[in-house]
């Protein structure tokens, strides 16, 4: 993502590794112009997408890589540059 212009303030482990599919949680309404830019960058279903409104999370999503990374145009990406786990 930071290759694409992304700032990454954070990552980590989910609170559960039972995502079958990637999800995308909008957490900022007023940045909602670059979801569907991430969406086509890491060809996530648009029905992953959770809109999730909170004054509350510093965060204006969160990207949580689900079972289906391997099915992602953005992880063949990767591992041309990178070692796969």
């Amino acid at each position: 993502m930071r290759n694409k212009g992304y700032d990454v303030i954070d990552y980590g482990n989910a609170e559960n590794f039972n995502y079958s599919n990637t999800k995308l949680k909008i957490h900022n309404k007023n940045h909602e112009n670059f979801i569907y830019e991430i969406v086509d960058i890491l060809t996530i279903k648009p029905s992953e997408i959770e809109y999730n409104y909170s004054k509350n999370i510093f965060y204006d999503l969160t990207l949580i890589i689900g079972k289906d990374y391997k099915d992602l145009d953005s992880f063949s990406e990767v591992t041309m540059h990178y070692e796969p786990f």
